[in-house]
């Protein structure tokens, strides 16, 4: 992901443009195929050594600031590792004792040679020749950490992860993200809702009626700054989101209200575009290993529920919708319980949600989140708000769903 020095857009009207590379273009692959040249050349080389490499490279017709991002993207995909014969911190700190015990007792201090003669005798403990100890003092340090491995990418695929790496750092900035397209088939609206939770965004999801422009979809996410905690991690998450939605292959309109650090207050505004392009596997339907963990769990305890992944989106007066991550089954009555974890508890929006619940009227609905001192005042106006400490475990999801009326 780019950090925001690395961010290439223009300004026009309050309204910002990602600066995106065309993938086709014969000079950009070129400048990306000579960056992953050198990452390659440089297996089993020191960290810094490698990134010294990639400041110094200029390919022709690669703005220096586009080489920088390129670089940034291909050492995300490295794996470095301490290649040392010994532990470094155990190895300075024999060094810094032994050079405190003979400084101590002046026997070789006043000597030129006593430091050679301190690392000889650490070097000594550990079975290690001088220069072998030597190397490996600092081997720990990010610059002197050895390329071990790296995940390889192709010249052309590197441009497209970086276009979307340029919408990821302008989401990282966002206060409200807006999305807008056709109802999507219901394959594609379970696989975006699955993504939604596994990034534990909040949202809330409107439905259009048929009309002139056919059945649509409102969806409204909150931004990183505006939670008043776990931003950085939020937009993160955020940020990671934009490639799902490059999985479809229908018209869509992405709207963000940005704050950005330099010139004020900004709008993003996207649709598909040939440049753009996924770099997340097509998977259907998944279903998170989070969302598998709980319903394994919960199913292991023998109660008279059954749990499973939900499948169904709920409707609720004013076109809203509500998009439950469980649902229980009553295997005696055949009664139905949805459940919705809500990972980021934000007052305002829980309480938005609470209101539309009681307002439909749905005694078969529960909301799970953590009990931050916040929420806690909620839990007398809604019953069916389960809170939690650290975890959400399947027995006070089972007393809950004992609790609820008939």
């Amino acid at each position: 992901m780019l950090t925001a020095d690395l961010l290439r857009y223009t300004r026009r009207q309050g309204r910002i443009m990602p600066s995106l590379l065309d993938p086709y273009n014969g000079e950009l692959q070129a400048g990306a195929a000579a960056l992953i040249h050198l990452v390659s050349a440089h297996l089993g080389r020191r960290r810094g050594d490698l990134e010294a490499a990639l400041r110094a490279l200029r390919s022709p017709g690669v703005a220096p600031k586009t080489t920088r991002g390129l670089a940034k993207l291909l050492l995300e995909r490295c794996r470095f590792e301490v290649g040392a014969a010994a532990d470094p911190p155990a190895l300075r700190g024999d060094l810094f004792d032994e050079a405190a015990r003979v400084w101590r007792s002046g026997t070789t201090a006043a000597t030129m040679s006593w430091r050679a003669e301190v690392m000889r005798r650490v070097a000594d403990k550990h079975g290690l020749s001088a220069p072998v100890a030597e190397a490996a003092l600092f081997a720990d340090l990010a610059e002197n950490q050895c390329l071990a491995g790296w995940e390889a990418i192709a010249p052309q695929a590197l441009l497209f992860r970086y276009n979307t790496a340029q919408v990821q750092g302008l989401l990282l900035m966002a206060e409200r993200v807006q999305l807008s397209a056709a109802w999507p088939t219901s394959r594609r609206l379970r696989q975006l809702f699955r993504f939604l939770k596994f990034f534990r965004l909040l949202f809330q999801l409107e439905h259009s009626p048929p009309g002139g422009e056919g059945e649509r979809l409102s969806l409204t996410i909150d931004g990183p700054l505006s939670l008043l905690a776990s931003g950085t991690r939020y937009g993160i998450d955020l940020a990671q989101f934009f490639p799902a939605l490059l999985l479809w292959r229908q018209p869509w309109t992405l709207r963000a209200a940005l704050r950005m650090r330099r010139g004020g207050p900004g709008h993003l505004q996207l649709a598909p575009h040939p440049w753009l392009r996924s770099h997340y596997p097509d998977q259907g339907q998944w279903v998170p290993r989070s969302v598998q963990g709980f319903v394994e769990r919960f199913n292991q305890i023998g109660s008279r529920w059954h749990a499973a992944a939900a499948e169904d989106i709920l409707l609720l007066p004013r076109n809203l919708c509500l998009v439950p991550d469980f649902v229980f089954r009553e295997g005696q009555s055949g009664r139905i319980a949805f459940l919705e974890h809500v990972p980021y508890p934000v007052p305002g929006r829980l309480r938005t949600r609470v209101a539309q619940i009681a307002e439909a009227g749905r005694g078969d609905y529960l909301l799970a989140c953590r009990g931050v001192p916040s929420v806690m005042p909620l839990r007398g106006d809604a019953p069916f708000l389960l809170t939690y400490r650290r975890t959400l475990l399947p027995g006070p999801v089972l007393q809950a769903l004992e609790a609820l009326a008939p």
